[in-house]
């Protein structure tokens, strides 16, 4: 289980949490609520920023997604940031969940929930 700490980016200093400037911070990304057709494409998006440039991973349904036919995933990395863009086409049924982004680097992580919703 993952502290505050690690979630937030923050540290405990006696009794009080500070701010951890280096800790990633998911700072755009797709709406909360995504709905998709099926049979058509269906788009993610992340940003995040931290120091060292955080690492970002996806997950569906609290699996990570790993690269297979149909899924593409390509990512913009500076020395800060890192932007994220998963691509499912076409997508079905199966498609449909919760979706997190995970950013990561060695002062924590940090996350955010998208769910998709698929529209016939």
């Amino acid at each position: 289980m993952k502290t505050l700490s690690a979630i937030y980016g923050v540290k405990k200093a006696g009794d009080e949490y500070e701010y951890n400037e280096y800790g990633p911070r998911i700072v755009r990304h797709s709406f909360f609520k995504q709905h998709f057709r099926l049979g058509y494409k269906l788009k993610l998006f992340c940003e995040a920023h931290g120091t060292p440039s955080p690492d970002m991973r996806w997950y569906k349904d609290g699996v990570e997604i790993r690269l297979r036919p149909g899924i593409r995933i390509r990512a913009e990395i500076t020395a800060n940031s890192v932007a994220s863009h998963m691509e499912i086409d076409p997508a079905g049924v199966l498609d449909a969940g919760e979706y997190e982004c995970v950013a990561n680097n060695a002062h924590g992580y940090h996350l955010q929930h998208i769910c998709a919703e698929a529209r016939l």
